[in-house]
């Protein structure tokens, strides 16, 4: 007998058996598959959170998301996921441009112009409702069709749960599955979601552009009228460390009430007072505490996983229906009120030439597009080029009515009427 023998003992089950084992009740499987695709359940959080109930299905990627989470609280302190559509803000009225780091203008943008195929610049400029009864955060997640199914998809998930239950009074599964559904919509109610994915001041009655920038073909153009999220202030992505985003929490805040000027009076307006604590807002504290018990929870429910031994194929199924759930809410399109930002489009159109559009765009809103030009164009003009910024378009647009058939005929030739 060789010492191999001595190293490497033979096992006693022949592997054939071992095989047939796992593909029967393939445990171990599970509990890995737990721990991965956290930055996928994020995304899905962000789509669908802001109300009370954000139906995220229970799925592989949950543990390894509250652990991720749990580092951010220690960090940064943001639930919501950075950026994944890369543009600029630019405030039209005085130039100034910041690059964005808010998830919810990156989809805004990515989503605005999703179904628009072709060649040439693509522009299109929305108006904010100029109604008293829209408030943009009193209403910031709809009940759309992506949220009626994916709570649909949840209850499939309990069903199918609930086979081995009826069939072999094994409970097991059935308990995994309500536990960590309880466990999700749990973590998609905390509050803070609702405060940091619309945090800005509202009442803006700013023009902005958002546009990926120089080389790219979209830009976005956005007029406020006093009733509607501040896209420049909505940019920075503040963070849920300052108070001023709790400000308009009752949960987290106190009223106190002002003093008219010189006078000894309550006033009938009544502000609020963030509640801090150690500096810092007692709703960030809240959600600190809250995203550390939810942990503890998963990692306990991790360990129930690994336990069972039976009907595993079933807890696979409800696993898999709810991965496929999370990817697809993660990455689908979605209008804009249902992020809480309430537009109406009043103009689109497309130029094939970018110099075209942004003039179409200065006759539209005269004085408002040459952040846009140092923007797109920052190098020199051609002569006629400068012509017409200058206020002298007769060379540049007869050129242009030369090429019509495919650089489409000037807005100034169009009795196109200004837009603001």
């Amino acid at each position: 007998m060789t010492l191999l023998h001595f190293l490497v003992p033979r096992s006693s089950v022949p592997t054939n058996a071992e095989l047939s084992s796992q593909w029967a009740n393939p445990g171990d499987i599970l509990s890995l598959l737990l721990i991965v695709g956290s930055d996928i359940v994020q995304s899905a959080l962000a789509q669908l959170s802001g109300g009370f109930i954000a139906p995220v299905c229970f799925s592989f990627g949950w543990v390894a998301y509250a652990f991720t989470t749990l580092a951010a609280m220690a960090g940064t302190g943001r639930l919501m996921p950075a950026t994944d559509f890369p543009c600029k803000v630019i405030n039209l009225e005085n130039g100034y441009m910041r690059e964005n780091r808010s998830w919810v203008i990156g989809r805004l943008l990515r989503d605005a112009f999703e179904a628009n195929g072709g060649q040439g610049m693509s522009v299109k400029v929305f108006e904010a409702p100029k109604r008293d009864d829209i408030d943009p955060r009193s209403r910031q997640t709809n009940m759309d069709v992506i949220w009626w199914i994916s709570l649909a998809v949840m209850m499939v998930q309990m069903a199918v749960a609930a086979i081995p239950w009826a069939l072999y009074n094994d409970w097991g599964v059935f308990m995994i599955t309500a536990v960590g559904t309880l466990l999700a919509l749990l973590t998609g109610w905390l509050p803070q979601w609702k405060i940091e994915k619309l945090a800005a001041r509202k009442e803006s009655k700013k023009l902005v552009a958002i546009t990926p920038g120089n080389g790219s073909q979209q830009i976005l153009i956005v007029k406020g009228h006093g009733k509607s999220i501040d896209l420049e202030d909505l940019a920075g992505a503040q963070s849920p460390k300052d108070g001023r985003l709790w400000s308009e929490s009752k949960l987290f805040t106190k009223a106190i009430e002002s003093k008219r000027p010189y006078q000894n009076q309550p006033s009938q307006e009544q502000n609020r007072e963030v509640l801090t604590v150690n500096g810092l807002p007692l709703g960030f504290w809240f959600t600190r505490v809250f995203c550390s018990g939810l942990t503890l929870c998963w990692i306990a429910l991790l360990i129930s996983t690994s336990g069972l031994k039976a009907h595993t194929w079933f807890l696979l199924c409800v696993g898999a229906v709810g991965m496929l759930q999370n990817s697809i809410v993660a990455a689908i399109s979605r209008k804009a009120e249902t992020r809480g930002l309430y537009f109406n489009e009043i103009k689109s159109f497309r130029s094939h030439k970018t110099m075209d559009a942004l003039m179409d765009l200065e006759f539209m809103m005269p004085g408002k597009i040459k952040p846009l030009l140092k923007e797109y164009l920052p190098g020199e003009l051609r002569p006629e080029e400068q012509a017409w910024w200058v206020g002298q378009p007769e060379a540049y647009e007869k050129k242009r009515l030369q090429e019509s058939n495919k650089r489409g005929i000037p807005a100034s030739m169009r009795k196109e009427t200004p837009l603001f």
